[in-house]
């Protein structure tokens, strides 16, 4: 199979290597190269934050008892602001 680089530096996989390898839109990969090979390995993350705690703090933040001056409508608007 062969991919062809972008002017962005992307490739796009093959459509049976992704459905092979479970790959989903937003996953991540590792790439590391050795000599002249690069290889991908697919990479899973634990969840930093459990679902129960997230709902927690959204209810705080619902009853605007969470401290600080910026207000999130959400706890996941409010992740997406700490990831930046």
């Amino acid at each position: 199979m062969i991919a062809k680089i972008t002017s962005k530096n992307q490739i796009t996989l093959p459509k049976e290597i992704v459905e092979a390898l479970h790959l989903h839109k937003g996953d991540f990969v590792s790439v590391k190269r050795k000599d002249n090979f690069i290889f991908l390995t697919p990479q899973t993350f634990e969840d930093k934050y459990p679902e129960d705690l997230l709902e927690r703090v959204e209810k705080k933040m619902e009853k605007g008892e969470m401290p600080g001056e910026k207000k999130f409508a959400s706890v996941k608007k409010l992740l997406r602001e700490l990831k930046k």
